[in-house]
């Protein structure tokens, strides 16, 4: 639920928190508090959020285990979040506040390269100065149906995060086949 609204406008937020039976002025802080509420009930220990867009602070942190299991839960849970995060594009009309101010046309292109291959799905990229290139991504084998998330910290580049993904995925598919124990949170 909180997985897929990620990027909230404050309004968005305030109606969110209002459902829950929450109010108060500062809805951002109670929308972040409620994540890592619901961060613990997924029983997600080494993750804190300290604001809803994932954008670098030095009280927002989390481990590849618990990104993975944060994406399987969602993955699983939402189609609509199934269906927004294998987008590859998204397009809307954005209109100024202003009475009779110009409105645009605005089109975002999802940066997963991996969308384009068959197979992969969603889940979230993320680059910043101190974490690199980043990416949580499922994989479904189409022969077999069976999932695999993998997720990549830290990269170097958009290429080496969508390679070294690829390679995870690989190594996890080939652990699988050779009929060692699949990781329990990629099993179908």
């Amino acid at each position: 639920d909180l997985a897929a609204t990620g990027h909230l406008k404050r309004e968005e937020a305030e109606k969110y928190l209002r459902s829950k039976g929450k109010r108060g002025t500062d809805a951002r802080g109670a929308f972040v508090a409620e994540m890592n509420r619901e961060a613990v009930a997924m029983g997600l220990t080494h993750t804190h959020f300290s604001n809803p867009h994932g954008m670098h602070s030095k009280n927002h942190y989390s481990t590849a285990r618990e990104m993975a299991l944060l994406s399987s839960i969602a993955m699983r849970a939402s189609g609509l979040f199934r269906r927004i995060v294998n987008a590859k594009t998204h397009a809307t009309h954005l209109f100024n506040n202003r009475v009779g101010g110009p409105a645009r046309h605005v089109v975002w292109t999802n940066t997963n390269v991996l969308l384009g291959e068959e197979g992969y799905e969603g889940v979230k990229t993320g680059n910043t100065p101190s974490a690199q290139f980043c990416l949580s991504v499922q994989y479904r084998d189409p022969v077999t149906a069976r999932r695999v998330i993998a997720v990549v910290l830290g990269s170097k580049s958009k290429e080496k995060r969508a390679a070294d993904s690829r390679a995870v995925v690989q190594w996890e598919m080939a652990r699988c086949s050779s009929g060692e124990a699949p990781n329990p949170l990629n099993q179908s």
